[in-house]
Order: structure tokens, then sequence, then C-alpha cells
């Protein structure tokens, strides 16, 4: 039997000794699962008991010291999160009935017991973790037991009580889902409810490292920091159900670090995201970070900070300013600038500042290497923007046959092609 059959059959409750995980009646027999933390397993964890709301709760507590290094810098050098900044990355929820302070912001990762969630998914570590003094402290709190579920959820609400922002990441596709199921279950009142929730993937995908970014490799980029020994993550549910059967803590040692570390790189990542969101366009250090935060921008309707970053996107790279060199090569570095003027002409479009966003569009043109659809969609741009505006059809037929011969798809083609007829017609009535 393998180690995933075996963890199917403990989660089903098939078998001889499974148990349900998420079932509060306990397990059907006690010798396939830990009764209680071990002495051993409180000396390998590092961990206590702690009072709780309905019981004791296992946890493991940790302080990073502001001298720690952490990455290129000592974790003391880094920014710390900000409320106003904040509500800008999360992309406008900025909905919180507690009051707002440093204390207030937790970091939340989970650790459970399936990758892709569902109802039948138990998180067995909830990490938290804060800025308190410039030092950065994680409180992890572990389901040793599954029939004390109820218990553990209940201090895990117990200590968010305060906090009025929780920053994830990947927390609104895979870790609040997760919590809000376990609290449903259990009939307890959700302690997300009333919280704002910054999701960092996003605006850190934005801001960092495109599309494929993930926490690790933020770290590894950003920071300077690489894991050494780390567990991967899809090891970490095998190892819990290990312990489950054997009681023996040691392969959850690495988890519990693994957690920590996410909990870590949250926080700082978000703290360095908020003075990237404070200090603005002029922060960013090349025109992919300056089109990736005028992106978080816009999302909240910040138009006037947009467009600043879209247009320090925007321009011609200067070899001798040390805080705009290209990221990558020329041609990621062209098509950030493309892009941007894209979405500077989109920008002022909506904002019915129609020369502008020609002018943008005509700067776009005059780029090289620029991706076929931004080429097409600032020659129609163009080609509307003479023929209704400035009356000026030949000119419209001009970046309308541009369009054409850049078009592929057959339905917009024809589009293209009754804008051609009709400006044709236009410019034979005028000539006539």
């Amino acid at each position: 039997m393998t180690r995933l059959d075996r963890m199917r059959e403990i989660i089903g409750g098939a078998g001889s000794g499974g148990s349900r995980l998420g079932d509060s009646r306990g397990p059907r027999s006690k010798q396939s699962i830990a009764t209680t933390p071990s002495p051993e397993a409180v000396d390998v964890l590092g961990g206590r008991l702690e009072s709780g709301p309905e019981g004791p709760a296992f946890t493991i507590r940790r302080t990073y010291g502001t001298a720690e290094r952490y990455g290129r810098r000592p974790l003391g050098d880094y920014p710390q999160p900000s409320v106003d900044a904040l509500e800008i990355l999360s992309a406008g929820d900025s909905k919180s009935d507690r009051a707002d302070g440093q204390r207030g912001i937790v970091c939340v990762d989970l650790e459970t017991t399936g990758l892709r969630g569902g109802a039948g998914t138990v998180g067995f570590i909830v990490g938290l973790g804060w800025f308190e003094a410039g030092a950065f402290v994680t409180c992890q709190y572990f389901l040793s037991r599954l029939p004390d579920e109820r218990c553990f959820l209940a201090s895990v609400a117990e200590a968010l009580r305060h906090a009025h922002t929780i920053v994830t990441f990947n927390g609104k596709s895979f870790d609040a889902p997760v919590i809000e199921t376990r609290y449903a279950f259990h009939r307890l009142p959700s302690p997300l409810e009333g919280l704002r929730h910054v999701d960092l993937l996003h605006p850190g995908r934005h801001i960092w490292a495109g599309d494929e970014s993930r926490l690790i490799s933020l770290e590894r980029d950003v920071l300077g920091l690489s894991r050494v020994g780390d567990v991967p993550g899809a090891e970490i549910p095998g190892r819990f159900v290990g312990y489950l059967q054997s009681g023996d803590a040691r392969p959850l040692a690495p988890v519990f670090e693994h957690n920590r570390l996410d909990l870590v790189s949250l926080g700082v990542l978000t703290g360095l995201a908020c003075r990237l969101v404070r200090d603005g366009a002029e922060a960013t250090a090349n025109a992919s970070q300056a089109l990736g935060l005028g992106r978080v921008y816009e999302k909240v309707g910040a138009y006037e900070s947009a467009v600043a970053c879209y247009q320090r996107a925007a321009l011609p790279p200067v070899p001798e300013r040390a805080d705009m060199r290209p990221a990558g090569s020329a041609r990621v570095h062209m098509e950030a600038r493309a892009r941007a003027l894209g979405r500077l002409a989109s920008l002022y479009r909506r904002q019915r500042h129609y020369s502008d966003a020609a002018d943008a569009w005509d700067r776009l043109l005059t780029l090289p290497q620029v991706p076929d659809r931004l080429r097409r969609e600032a020659s129609v741009a163009l080609a509307v923007h003479h023929e209704h505006r400035l009356r000026d059809p030949r000119q419209a037929q001009w970046f309308a046959r541009h369009a054409l011969e850049a078009e592929s798809q057959p339905a917009r083609r024809l589009v293209v092609q009754h804008r051609l007829t009709r400006l044709r017609r236009k410019i034979d009535a005028t000539t006539a």
C-alpha cells in the first residue's frame, strides 16, 4: 500500500483504525492516532500547551530579532507594512470593522492535509506572524489530535481577535476557503469576518515576478534568500499522516520551519510592497516594476499614480541611471515600455483625454519589437481617432491599412475591411 493510499484510508475512515479528518467525534481506534503530544514531540518541535477559550492548544512561538539576517540584510532594515498601502494592495478590499494599528496586521499561512483544498481538507498548522518593535514574531498552532480541532480553531480565532488585516499568499483561493470550511463544519463563527484580506500573490506578480511567481522565487529574486533543506510542499500532507500513525514528530520539524519561513518572507515582502506603493513611480527600479505598480494603482482607481508609473515605464532606458536599469533582456524592457504605453493610452481614453491617448498610441507604434496585439490595437485606435475626432479620413485610412496587415483573426479583419470601405467612400466624396 502506498503512502497516498494509506492517507486516503485515514481520511476516509477506511481500514481498522482510520479516523475521518474533521470528525469531532474522535477516532475509532486510539492505536492508529497520536493521542497527545508526547514529551519527545514537545522537545522536537519546541512548543507548549497554551490555554484557549475551549481548552489548551499546542503552540510554537519564535521571535526573529532585528539584527537577525534575512536574505541580503538584517530583518530590522526592512520596511514594515502600513495600513494605507495595504488598502491599495488589497485591490480595494478596505473593509475592516476593527481599529487599525501595527499589531493588527497579521500574516497567515496554513499547512494542510491536501494541496487542492476541498471540504475534507484540514489545516493542521495555522501559522500567524506579525512585526513587533522591528522584530518579527511567529506563533504556530498545531492540531496534534484530530478530535481536538474545535479547541484548536477556537484558539486561532482568539489569536486573530485583535487583527484588522490578514496577509496571505494565494490565500483568497486556498487558505481562506479552508479556514471558512472548517469553522463552518464546527458551527463556529469565522475569525476572518470583518477583516481586510491582502493576498500578496497578485500584486507580487505585478511588481516583481510576472505570471509565474511563487513565494520561494520571490524570496530568491527579491530578498536574496535561498532555503537549505526545505521540505517540498507535496511531502507535507504525508508527513502529518506519518505523525498520526506513529506519534513521531521528528519528520514534522522541517514542516514547521517551512511554515515559519513562509510567514517571515510574507511579512518582509509585504513591507517592501507597501514602501513601493507609498513612494510611487520614482521608487521603481525598472520599466517592468513601474508597469506592475501602475496596474496595482489602476485597479483601485488611483489613476494619477497609475499614469505616473506608466509614464515612467514608457521612458527609454538610461544606462547611467542605476535606479532604472533594464530588468532582464532588452526585449523584456522594450515589451514593458510598449505595454505601459498601451495601458496609458487606454486609461487616457477612459478619462476622455483623447489627444493624450492618441499621443501614447503614436509613441507605441514608433517602438521596435512591439507585440502584434498591441500594434493592432494602436492602429485601430488611431484610425478611429483620425476618422471621428480629427476628421482626417486619409490618415485614418493609413492606420486602418496597418491594422489590417497586423490582423490575422478573420472576424476582426472583416471589421477593419468595413472601416476601409467606409473611409474610401469618405475620401472619394471629399475629392468630388
